[in-house]
């Protein structure tokens, strides 16, 4: 059997692509013939990549200027610009095709014509697939009708001179009705957004996988040693990969931190230093890594708190939580999208509803001062990730439904 995996970028590409070409890398390990192919390649991989937009560097620059006209007029994927690459015609060689984060990458169209010649699976990380555009609608609820003057408007992906926002929703619809694939969601809350769509089939359910080789739990005060940082106070780890994103709500976890100042808690915030952030809260010891690309010197940091803060609006199945849990690091944060089926509130965790910063606030203080508890929440997020959240399992999982697919696609022939 053999896989092609399509994601926007390599690994460097953002949770999803990673997610992707990890994926690779296990399928190979697993004995199966995969290829990864990206619309961009940011460094050298260990596995076989291909350019979805060709190796020929006039093609590749016609199409990325085809996606730039059409992300500035405001219409991203409305047409299948990356059709220019005959090379493409390569995909066809997989038995299996499994598309990923595609945003700005790959039209639907394109996935449409894959569809009709090889089975096609594809992996929901955002909710873009059934909307007009927008990666999480956060409460909007248009995408169920049809989609215009886009609440959203103006930021990722929606950008550009006009809002095309209803067009592209109809193009998904006609995508989604006309298509035969297999939609695959990494969390039960985006199978159930996608199904709210009225017209995108339910997903099956299949976890991302994370590596539990790097992502370990060791004991807090040689962690703390080992970065250089005394054992004596108490650590909380705030990360994002946009510090400045609203959406991913650091500002307030770092109000919930400054909430147990009376421990006197070193914060570590993971992510490209924001001096926005630096002014608001200059009351809080705050440690800035920089954006972390060392997995191992990432682990290192989770390993070190005691709690991760994450006060996310807008996520499906954050691989942050899952990787500090893996890491034996309790998360504290908001009840978003799918992390309340990785922690389990008040046994491992604690979760309130999204945007509740005053309740968190509350209940800081005493968490933070409460050390049996946090021993007792870290020993079980370690192993609940240990039995749940490896890639051996997701792998496995990926399989059986490949097989799945192609034994269907061979009845129906």
């Amino acid at each position: 059997m053999k896989i092609a995996v399509l994601s926007k970028a390599d690994e460097r590409g953002g949770g999803a692509s990673r997610i992707a070409s990890e994926l690779v890398d296990h399928l190979l390990a697993a004995g199966r013939t995969a290829e990864h192919w990206v619309g961009r390649c940011y460094d050298e991989v260990g596995h076989p990549v291909r350019k979805l937009y060709g190796e020929c560097r006039a093609i590749d620059i016609l199409i990325r200027l085809g996606h730039l006209v059409l992300r500035n007029a405001g219409a991203p994927e409305l047409l299948a610009v990356e059709r220019l690459n005959p090379a493409l015609a390569g995909l066809l060689s997989a038995d299996v095709i499994h598309a990923h984060d595609i945003t700005n990458t790959v039209a639907v169209q394109t996935l449409g014509w894959l569809a009709r010649h090889r089975p096609l699976v594809w992996t929901l990380h955002d909710c873009s697939p059934f909307t007009g555009g927008c990666l999480n609608p956060i409460g909007c609820e248009r995408y169920r009708a049809c989609c215009g003057r886009c609440p959203e408007w103006g930021q990722w992906p929606l950008v550009g001179a006009f809002d095309f926002t209803a067009s592209l929703l109809r193009q998904k619809r006609r995508f989604a009705l006309g298509a035969s694939f297999v939609p695959i969601a990494p969390s039960q809350w985006m199978a159930d957004m996608a199904a709210r769509s009225g017209f995108f089939p339910r997903p099956r359910v299949i976890s991302n996988g994370i590596d539990l080789q790097t992502f370990r739990p060791e004991p807090k005060a040689a962690a703390r040693r080992r970065l250089g940082w005394r054992t004596d106070r108490p650590v909380l780890a705030v990360c994002s990969g946009d510090l400045d994103d609203p959406r991913k709500g650091i500002r307030q976890a770092l109000e919930v931190a400054r909430a147990a100042s009376v421990h006197d808690p070193l914060v570590i915030v993971i992510g490209r230093r924001a001096d926005a952030i630096v002014a608001e809260f200059p009351d809080l010891d705050l440690f800035f890594t920089g954006f972390v690309t060392d997995r191992a010197a990432l682990g290192r940091y989770y390993a070190a708190a005691d709690l991760l803060l994450f006060c996310s609006y807008a996520d499906n199945q954050p691989l942050t939580v899952m990787e500090a849990m893996a890491c034996g690091t309790p998360v504290v944060g908001f009840a978003t999208g799918g992390i309340p089926e990785l922690v389990d509130h008040l046994e491992n965790g604690l979760l309130v509803p999204t945007g509740d910063t005053a309740a968190l606030v509350r209940e800081m203080p005493t968490l933070l001062g409460a050390k049996t508890k946090l021993r007792e929440w870290s020993a079980g997020v370690a192993a609940k990730a240990a039995a749940e959240f490896g890639w051996p399992r997701a792998v496995a999982a990926h399989l059986a439904l490949y097989r799945a697919v192609l034994a269907r696609d061979a009845d129906n022939n």
